[in-house]
């Protein structure tokens, strides 16, 4: 197929071109071998006989953002598929840390990215930036996301990178907090601030297995979410609950957590699905809990 601009028909050189098995329970995907050409054109080999989605990759530095598309592969080879590419709206702003005017610490949100996330449209994977462009914190605390696409959309924060203890509190808009920010074509929405907690506390927990022993492709983690205005975001990475069914979750800052046990195996045989095990747990210092 090929990607090209919606507004001109004109091709888009250099954009690379993911996709995935849109099949419920399915978390197969891939990408394409090469950056789109002069002429705008990509191609995806290997894929079997399934329903897949296409769409553009790592639009970071973009004021773009790409529709992605739908197609299936039956027996043969599947062309002339066109990838459209849109002018994009903006979302800018600045980070803080709540209580903090340390300025070596506000140094260290550098290392966070941001990105939006449409709500109630299509949602791909987080690795492929489809929802729009994605941001780095400046050095000085400012932030600006371009190419995204119009809609409601939520931000996000990718803290995996930063320093642990870093988590997004909440989201503000002119001085009201927000869950989600409306745009349409165009817009260039400013005066956002994103604010963050910075702890050192960690949680230490034990997994109980009862009624006989796990299959061997089973791989349990936990997951950790703040309950209250911020429980859509992650604070720490999903921790591996290693041979004795323990767990460390650390970089918290105080508050109530919800800590959820899931399988995130792969091994041969079918799945394990896993009954929803959670727990509430409140950190009200930086020690252990």
């Amino acid at each position: 197929g090929r990607v090209i601009e919606a507004e001109s028909g004109k091709p888009v050189a250099g954009v690379m071109i993911g996709y995935g098995v849109t099949k419920k329970g399915s978390a197969s995907f891939g990408f394409g071998n090469s950056a789109t050409n002069s002429a705008g054109e990509f191609r995806l080999e290997g894929l079997t006989p399934n329903s897949y989605n296409a769409y553009v990759i790592g639009l970071e530095a973009s004021e773009n953002y790409a529709d992605s598309l739908n197609f299936e592969i039956t027996g043969g080879d599947v062309s002339g598929l066109e990838i459209k590419m849109h002018q994009g709206s903006s979302i800018s702003g600045v980070a803080v840390i709540e209580g903090s005017n340390d300025p070596k610490l506000s140094e260290k949100l550098a290392k966070i990215q941001i990105y939006a996330r449409s709500v109630g449209g299509e949602q791909q994977m987080v690795i492929s930036n489809v929802f729009g462009g994605t941001s780095q914190i400046a050095a000085n605390g400012t932030f600006k996301i371009g190419g995204i696409k119009p809609g409601k959309v939520q931000l996000m924060a990718n803290t995996f990178m930063a320093e642990k203890g870093f988590s997004l509190l909440r989201i503000e808009h002119n001085g009201v907090e927000v869950k989600e920010l409306q745009l349409a074509a165009g817009d260039r929405l400013t005066g956002v601030r994103l604010v963050f907690a910075y702890g050192t506390a960690s949680i230490a927990g034990r997994i109980e297995v009862r009624g006989g022993e796990l299959p061997p492709n089973v791989k349990l983690m936990v997951m950790v979410r703040r309950q209250g205005s911020g429980e859509d975001f992650m604070p720490a990475p999903p921790v591996e609950v290693d041979a004795r069914r323990q767990f460390l979750i650390e970089g918290l800052s105080p508050g109530t957590y919800r800590l959820t046990v899931v399988n995130m195996g792969f091994g041969p045989g079918e799945q394990v699905k896993l009954p929803k095990v959670e727990q509430s747990v409140a950190v009200t210092g930086n020690g252990k809990q």
